[in-house]
């Protein structure tokens, strides 16, 4: 079949339109510690080995199956979290079949928490123990907040139909718990 100059450029350019405009799903879990604090709080984590690129930590897209193949680049392995309800993420990944405890065991050794207002006050979580705080956030699983989001991408020329779902477990810390 032989096409003419116009009937081929309208082809590409339908052929184009089409491609394009697949839809692109993107699926994660995060999670998140969520400040319930009138203060600013400090969350200090301590992650194991293979997800430390001195002096961060790569806390996106982990594979924890083969931990050498996660993406290189990291964040900070102090997080700042402004007060009231205000949350950060420490952890992101594409395991969508993993409940946060064995994400959090999976990921760090220890993670410890202050509140600039008061940093005698230090909640610090360890796998097998807590201190100063009234549940672990390794062991228990009943104190993460499960939320679900999906949003489409912010619309740009080249992905205008890129979609994200993402799981959010929140564990939420005030710093009036003291058990």
């Amino acid at each position: 079949m032989k096409l003419k100059p116009l009937k081929y450029t309208l082809y590409i350019a339908i052929s184009l339109t089409l491609i394009a405009c697949r839809t692109k799903e993107y699926y994660s879990i995060n999670l998140q510690f969520q400040n319930q604090s009138d203060t600013s709080m400090v969350i200090e984590v301590f992650p194991k080995d293979p997800y430390i690129i001195a002096p961060h930590y790569n806390f996106y897209n982990i594979n924890f199956d083969h931990p050498e193949n996660t993406p290189n680049g990291g964040v900070d392995k102090i997080l700042y979290v402004e007060p009231t309800h205000n949350s950060r993420a420490i952890l992101v990944t594409a395991n969508m079949d993993s409940e946060p405890i064995y994400l959090i065991n999976q990921m760090f050794d220890s993670i410890l928490i202050f509140f600039e207002s008061n940093d005698s006050l230090i909640f610090k979580f360890y796998p097998d123990s807590v201190a100063n705080y009234p549940v672990n956030c390794f062991t228990s699983g009943k104190s993460w907040q499960l939320e679900y989001t999906d949003h489409p991408a912010p619309c740009t020329m080249y992905c205008p139909n890129e979609h994200y779902y993402i799981t959010q477990y929140i564990f939420m810390i005030s710093d009036t718990i003291i058990h």
